[in-house]
């Protein structure tokens, strides 16, 4: 089955911030997400996937292990697995789609040894 998806139109409805819409196939994991200025993803590293991120609206500040890099509409960053990073909002709202390779289902070994589980 072939999705077709207007993220102008996705972005605009929904004023939101976080995930606005998202799509899981057996192979894919694709997410709209959208932060408001000073706000975005709190420094992480990602050992499983690499990602596609492409800005649909505003700009965004992405701060690499080992350089920052802004990104405004229209512009990709594929970032490696391994590399930590942290989003922000530089403009009164970002919105972005993340892309990447479907992750492996949580084992419940995973949830089990996940950080600050009691």
């Amino acid at each position: 089955m072939t999705h077709f998806v207007d993220l102008i139109r996705q972005a605009g409805e929904n004023t939101g911030q976080g995930a606005l819409w998202g799509f899981e196939s057996q192979d894919l994991d694709v997410t709209l997400v959208a932060w408001n200025k000073g706000e975005g993803v709190a420094e992480h590293t990602n050992d499983e996937v690499d990602v596609i991120m492409i800005v649909i609206e505003g700009r965004a500040l992405v701060a690499l292990h080992d350089k920052d890099q802004q990104l405004m509409q229209g512009q990709l960053l594929i970032i490696r697995k391994g590399c930590s990073r942290r989003i922000e909002a530089l403009t009164d709202r970002v919105v972005y789609l993340n892309v990447h390779q479907r992750r492996k289902p949580m084992s419940l070994t995973d949830i089990e040894n996940f950080p600050g589980r009691d």
